[in-house]
């Protein structure tokens, strides 16, 4: 006799009567054990006596096959499913992003399903071989196991151009467990345990993937909308104080043109002014674009034209701003560039 693989001990044993896969816990040690082995089918012997090495099946020919260990905890898990009906699933979520926006959509719960009876072992389905294919609640379910082999590439197209779900249980850390296992543990693992377990294809992820995008795309435009509002207020309440603090003062007129919004992703508002001061001997009239952001004191002037006129900003502090006396009052100081808030908030009026 030779002795397996110490990292891939026989497990199982096919019963010579029944055909079920007895536990090398639940056997006569030796030859009477009564087992055959899962792959190669040729008679096995039980090793379950003692504590000092994990027990096993050997072949009791001198030449075992290779695989045996694989193959039993595999067919195993597959009996067990049939047997009990049921297994529970994975969470599965979808996440869109975008920025600093996300949406998560639920595709599936965690789940004890309760399976239909027809539950088919190994038979081709479509261009596939799946370990088995499970029905319930009228939907189907393939599900592989994996001890030593996971779903390549291949069959992961082929299960996706299929259309059916699919679950794959990964039993790999028992099998290089060095402990006995019992047929308990072997039950938890498959059935209840969920974080072996990953959705391989999920026909509903598509659908969810969608859904997800759409509402990261609709918190994107009720962003926008939202910012336009905000935007459109703040340019309202500048507007408002401005001709507010100009009430008191008869020599000048305003008109306020709303130009545009450059940026639609700030709190920058552009606004044309159009005024004229009438003084004894004449009227000045002038033209400036009012760049201002709100929550700050940022600002900025553009194309500044007095009598059709450009001129530097100087000129437009001597002879604008230092006359808006008005505007003291309500600190409307706080839009204009830092010189021009210097010297006319120092200003006696």
């Amino acid at each position: 006799m030779v002795s397996e693989l110490k990292d891939d001990p026989i497990r199982w044993g096919e019963n010579k009567k029944t055909k079920k896969l007895n536990n090398i816990l639940d056997v006569e040690n030796g030859k009477k054990c009564g087992c055959i082995c899962p792959k190669c089918k040729a008679p096995l012997v039980a090793h379950n006596m003692g504590f000092e090495r994990t027990k096993h099946f050997k072949h009791e020919a001198t030449k075992g096959c290779k695989g045996g260990a694989e193959t039993a905890i595999h067919l195993k898990a597959k009996e067990i499913i049939e047997t009990k009906k049921k297994i529970k699933i994975p969470s599965l979520n979808v996440i869109e992003r975008n920025g600093e926006i996300s949406k998560t959509v639920c595709v599936s719960q965690v789940e004890l399903l309760a399976l239909d009876n027809n539950i088919i072992k190994e038979e081709k389905n479509g261009t596939i071989v799946p370990d088995l294919f499970v029905s319930y609640k009228e939907r189907e379910l393939l599900i592989e196991i994996a001890v030593t082999h996971f779903v390549d590439k291949e069959k992961l197209e082929k299960i996706k151009l299929q259309g059916v779900s699919c679950i794959e249980v990964d039993l790999s850390d028992l099998y290089k467990s060095k402990k006995d296992i019992t047929d308990e543990t072997l039950e938890n693992h498959v059935i209840y345990k969920v974080s072996n377990k990953q959705w391989i294809f999920n026909k509903k992820l598509q659908q969810a993937k969608n859904v997800a995008k759409s509402e990261v795309d609709i918190e994107i435009l009720n962003q926008r909308k939202t910012a336009e509002e905000e935007k459109g207020r703040y340019y309202l309440s500048v507007k408002k104080s401005l001709q507010y603090s100009l009430e008191n003062n008869p020599k000048l007129s305003f008109d306020f043109e709303f130009s545009e919004y450059l940026d639609n992703f700030s709190n920058r508002v552009f606004l044309e002014l159009h005024g004229k001061i009438e003084s004894t001997f004449n009227v000045l009239k002038f033209v400036a674009n009012i760049e201002l952001e709100s929550g700050t004191n940022f600002v900025d002037f553009h194309d500044l034209i007095v009598n059709e006129v450009p001129i530097k900003l100087e000129y437009f502090e001597n002879l604008i701003m230092l006359k808006l006396n008005a505007l003291a009052k309500n600190d409307i100081y706080n839009w204009l560039p830092a010189n021009v808030r210097k010297i006319a908030r120092n200003k006696s009026f």
